[in-house]
Parts: C-alpha cells; structure tokens; sequence
C-alpha cells in the first residue's frame, strides 16, 4: 500500500492527475495514470510486485513503516490488573514494549 501510494502521489506531483479525478471509476484513474510513460512504469511495477522482505535495500522501493503497539491489560475483577497478579504476564507485556517493530520494508516481483 506504501508504493501505492507512492505512485499515486508521484502522479499528483506530476499533474498526471487531479483532485477530481479521484472521483473517477477506477478503471478510468488508471487509464489516467498510464499516460504518463514514469508513473505507468511505477504502474507496472506496482502490479507485478509479489514479494515483500524485511531490512534496507537501495535498489528497491525501501520504505520505514512505523507501527502503533497495542496491548491490553486485563483487568481481573476484585484482583486487579494482570500485569501486576502474574510475573510471567508483566515481562512479556515488557518484551513487547521493547520490541523494534519500525522495520524497514521492501518488495519486489519474482
């Protein structure tokens, strides 16, 4: 979704398209994008792309996505919170929270 929204924004950048054709049937957004000889490669590209790996990569279309972490805490009734009944709970609601997840994402077509 990332290189789409990519292409699309390249395509707004190059006057390819408007504000109001995004009100077109999606055929007829597309036929729009393809007009233009760079975003219709990044068309392409975009539809043959299959596969998607973790880390940097430079000759790909490399992109950081951060992510929201989200947990809950169960509340066990006339007990307490789970985290603060149950060690094992609390350390792997702490893992979670130390966990990387803004990883480095790219794709390509195989």
């Amino acid at each position: 979704m990332q290189y789409l929204s990519y292409v699309i924004k390249k395509a707004v950048d190059r006057v390819v398209v408007k504000e109001d054709d995004f009100y077109l049937q999606e055929k007829s957004f597309i036929d729009l994008l393809i007009k233009d000889k760079e975003i219709k490669q990044l068309w392409d590209d975009f539809r043959q792309l299959n596969c998607v790996y973790k880390g940097k990569n430079k000759e790909f279309f490399c992109k950081q996505i951060p992510t929201k972490k989200r947990y809950i805490d169960v509340y066990v009734e006339n007990k307490g919170r789970i985290s603060k009944i149950n060690k094992e709970m609390a350390q792997e609601i702490q893992m979670f929270l130390v966990t990387d997840l803004s990883e480095y994402l790219w794709g390509k077509c195989e």
